[in-house]
């Protein structure tokens, strides 16, 4: 019944169908819908509501649908979710609330939902977490908070849902992150937080011995330092891309010994240290994409051995010093694409294995000219090729 242009739902329009599994009412017209409407469907088990007009869920909306286990409202103009509204439904295993307009989450909104392990509420206008917001969801691992309007939470807001895995909190108002503001959370090993944060505590993260992903995209964060990181012993992905980072400290990331992929994409770095990824001896990608690195300096990447994709394309880099990238003898992806670059010289591919793939992006900024690029010393060592670089996005980094 999905895309029918269906804007009422008459109070019988069910009855009598109790063995009935799914329902597809999503893309439809339809702004309201009668208490007791689903009050046959016993077996219920998949109900889509999405992309309608619903602004309202009622307290008796859901009668009758003791059996059903994924519900999406996603895509309407909810408000407002009445005390109790998701109370007959006992056994619900995810629940889809994202691109709505719900400003308030009240304590005791989702009583009954002891089953839920995954709450999407992304893309609403929320504002601020209350003590005890998700009570009653004991049984909840994935939480997604984005794109909301969240500037506020309390030391209470994530009481009960201790076993947490996944929470998304970027695309918010969040200005900083206080060391007891995720208190309780000890399990999480998917974290996405900010769009406004400009600092970042040292200990902030100690909490979280099983955090496994950190996305800090798209804040104001100037400085990192060696104990930023402190306690995030797992962690696999770092994300600081778009922030306002103009430099990396020696060792700031000498803790993270199990890091395998970082981000520090689109900030203010003009210059690498030869100390700065001391102590991340196990990363595979390295993004540097989009700063303002002029020179690449001798032994810059020393310590990466098992690097395979680097990413130094759109910079303003017009020197890669000899002995720059010693050290890379597994890389097998290298972008220098959008830079300054007129020549590259073999000798600085003497360790790089025969089967790296170079993009140097003659169609963008470096000043390759025929001449140039006829006589380009490059290499039977390695593979070149000549194209712009694709549109970016970062991995999917939920390992759940």
């Amino acid at each position: 019944m999905g895309e029918n242009n269906i804007s009422v739902i008459p109070y019988e329009t069910f009855a009598g169908l109790s063995n009935l599994q799914k329902l597809r009412l999503g893309y439809n017209r339809f702004s309201a819908i009668q208490s007791g409407t689903f009050r046959d469907l016993k077996n219920l088990q998949f109900l889509y509501l999405n992309q309608n007009g619903l602004s309202e869920i009622g307290y008796q909306t859901f009668t009758g649908l003791s059996h059903l286990l994924h519900l999406e409202i996603d895509g309407n103009g909810l408000s407002e979710i009445s005390f109790g509204a998701f109370h007959p439904l006992g056994s619900l295993r995810t629940l889809e609330l994202d691109d709505n307009h719900v400003s308030d989450i009240h304590r005791g909104t989702f009583t009954g939902l002891g089953n839920v392990y995954k709450l999407t509420l992304s893309g609403n206008q929320i504002s601020e977490i209350p003590d005890g917001a998700f009570t009653g969801l004991g049984n909840l691992k994935y939480l997604y908070l984005s794109g909301n309007q969240i500037s506020k939470i309390t030391v209470l807001s994530f009481t009960g849902i201790g076993d947490l895995l996944v929470l998304l909190l970027d695309n918010n108002q969040i200005s900083d992150i206080p060391v007891e503001m995720l208190a309780g959370l000890s399990h999480l090993g998917t974290l996405y937080i900010g769009n406004n944060i400009s600092e970042i505590l040292p200990g902030t993260f100690r909490s979280f011995p099983e955090l496994v992903n950190l996305n800090l995209t798209g804040n104001r964060i100037t400085t990192i330092t060696n104990s930023t990181f402190t306690g995030l012993n797992n962690l696999r992905t770092l994300v600081l891309g778009y922030n306002k980072l103009s430099e990396i400290p020696d060792g700031t990331f000498a803790s993270l010994s199990g890091l395998q992929s970082l981000y520090l994409d689109n900030n203010l770095v003009s210059e690498i240290q030869s100390s700065a990824f001391r102590g991340v001896s196990h990363l595979r990608t390295l993004d540097l994409h989009g700063n303002v690195i002029s020179v690449i300096e001798y032994n810059t990447f020393q310590t990466l051995s098992v690097l395979r994709t680097l990413y130094l394309n759109n910079n303003r880099i017009s020197v890669i010093q000899i002995g720059a990238l010693s050290g890379l003898q597994s890389l097998r992806q290298l972008h220098l694409g959008g830079n300054r670059l007129n020549r590259l010289y073999s000798n600085l591919f003497l360790n790089i294995p025969r089967r790296l793939n170079m993009d140097l992006s003659v169609d963008n900024d470096n000043p390759w000219d025929c001449e140039t690029m006829c006589h380009l010393p490059l290499l039977s060592s390695a593979s070149t090729s000549f194209h712009s670089p694709r549109d970016y996005h970062y991995p999917q980094t939920d390992p759940y």
